[in-house]
């Protein structure tokens, strides 16, 4: 077996890595003290096709292996884990079951502003009597015409009050468990979708978190990912999938103490 990185891998490793040092890693304490969203930074990933890793060029991404997202998540992280979780989170947890279980109509829909970073997504998952705990999800929804109607709370929401496209799920029924429920690609700009202060976290700050609270919030039918009641799977496959960037952003804060440590 062979692990020597392609000549594109380490390409993308040694510009991730340069971009890391000139515009992350020196501002990266004035950012965490402050807790303000870094708009500027997150234009210039975008430019750097950063904030659509993993998604065909066909649909507007970078298209790049899995080998090269986690090495620019290890780099990003190296800089400024801050924004390595926003990066993350719009990459994996957002367009990742989007390409994976949307239909090809929701591919080119949804797909192209994300994957060129106009828009930045995450998912509505967690909550606050049931953590990640899938089965155990309150938040509910039910059909009305053309469109489905989601109310509940959702904790912990990365790119909450930032980010647009979200993957929400939902249960029909909380005593169908599993089977009850599904996931939606729903949009955070409209009314019925209320994004809380963000929190007052101990570091990361300038990756926004926050509860968010669903008031008959609409989504189209045509936002239904997969079929209805998929949603544990869609969701745990989801959360298979990000913990690839999870192993990278905690290797690149390491490789970052340790080089502090080491100056």
């Amino acid at each position: 077996m062979d692990f020597e990185l392609s000549e594109q891998q380490a390409m993308v490793r040694e510009m991730v890595r340069s971009f890391a040092a000139e515009r992350l890693r020196p501002g990266a304490q004035e950012r965490d003290e402050s807790g303000q969203f870094p708009t500027e930074i997150f234009c210039e990933l975008a430019g750097l096709g950063l904030l659509g890793m993993l998604v065909p060029e066909a649909y507007g991404g970078a298209g790049m292996d899995a080998v090269s997202y986690v090495l620019a998540m290890e780099e990003i992280s190296r800089g400024d884990a801050a924004v390595a979780v926003g990066v993350s989170v719009t990459n994996s947890v957002c367009q990742w079951p989007i390409l994976t279980f949307g239909s090809e109509e929701q591919r080119r829909r949804l797909l192209p502003p994300l994957a060129s970073g106009e828009e930045l997504g995450g998912i509505m998952l967690t909550e606050p009597g049931a953590g990640t705990d899938v089965g155990a999800l309150k938040t509910t929804y039910r059909r009305s015409g053309e469109r489905f109607l989601v109310s509940g709370s959702k904790a912990w929401i990365t790119n909450a009050g930032v980010g647009r496209w979200f993957v929400v799920l939902a249960t029909s029924d909380p005593s169908l468990g599993a089977k009850g429920i599904s996931a939606f690609v729903l949009d955070a700009r409209q009314k019925g979708v209320v994004v809380h202060p963000p929190e007052r976290k101990m570091g990361l700050r300038s990756s926004h978190t926050a509860m968010v609270t669903l008031e008959d919030a609409e989504v189209p039918a045509e936002n239904l990912l997969g079929a209805e009641g998929q949603g544990m799977r869609i969701a745990l496959a989801t959360l298979d999938h990000s913990r690839l960037g999870i192993a990278a952003q905690s290797l690149g804060i390491a490789q970052a103490a340790m080089d502090e440590a080491l100056r």
